[in-house]
């Protein structure tokens, strides 16, 4: 059954992590704590809790996770990267040309990468989800796995989990690779 292919299936895009508790308001404070780390450019692994302990509150149960997550680091716009393209070509060519072989800081080891380095981002790769962006994604579902492990079990089901994505690239893949993390990676 393809995760990704049916009508039924919805894909969520994270910016907010709500845990539904029954209790009182103490769970509520709690739950506060997590607003200091929220950035729409923040790289996930900047403010990533690392921590893998499962959470748990005085008086309370987690019943449900309700997520709301940005896309992972994705490429910039079309406009940057343009510039990108010349204004790096013109560093490596100053710093081939300021560096002759043996002399100056540079080893001749990175000279020649750099002799073999180009661009590599092209306009067609404006706003597209990055492989770090898609590690991020994993490992952003396996910490909430880790510490809601009653919620997100190792088995997806169509019924227990919805997904809800927008109609970009980097959200599908963002997703794609949030499922992969929740439900298909292995556990340690």
């Amino acid at each position: 059954m393809a995760l990704f292919g049916a009508p039924n299936y919805v894909l969520c895009v994270f910016l907010v992590i709500f845990c539904v508790v029954k209790s009182d308001k103490k769970c509520s404070k709690a739950l506060n704590d997590y607003e200091t780390y929220l950035g729409t450019k923040t790289p996930y692994r900047i403010v990533a809790n690392y921590s893998t302990s499962e959470i748990k509150y005085d008086d309370c149960k987690a019943v449900k996770l309700w997520a709301m997550v940005r896309h992972g680091t994705r490429n910039p716009n079309v406009k940057l990267i343009e510039r990108m393209n010349t204004r790096l070509v013109e560093i490596r060519d100053a710093i081939l040309e300021n560096f002759p072989e043996g002399n100056g800081e540079i080893n001749n080891f990175d000279l020649d990468l750099f002799r073999g380095w180009s661009p590599k981002l092209e306009a067609n790769d404006e706003k597209k989800l990055t492989h770090e962006g898609e590690d991020e994604m994993v490992l952003l579902a396996e910490r909430l796995q880790s510490r809601f492990p009653g919620i997100l079990t190792s088995v997806y089901s169509d019924s227990a989990f919805k997904f809800k994505f927008t109609a970009t690239q980097r959200t599908k893949k963002s997703a794609q690779a949030f499922a992969a993390g929740a439900f298909w990676t292995k556990r340690g």
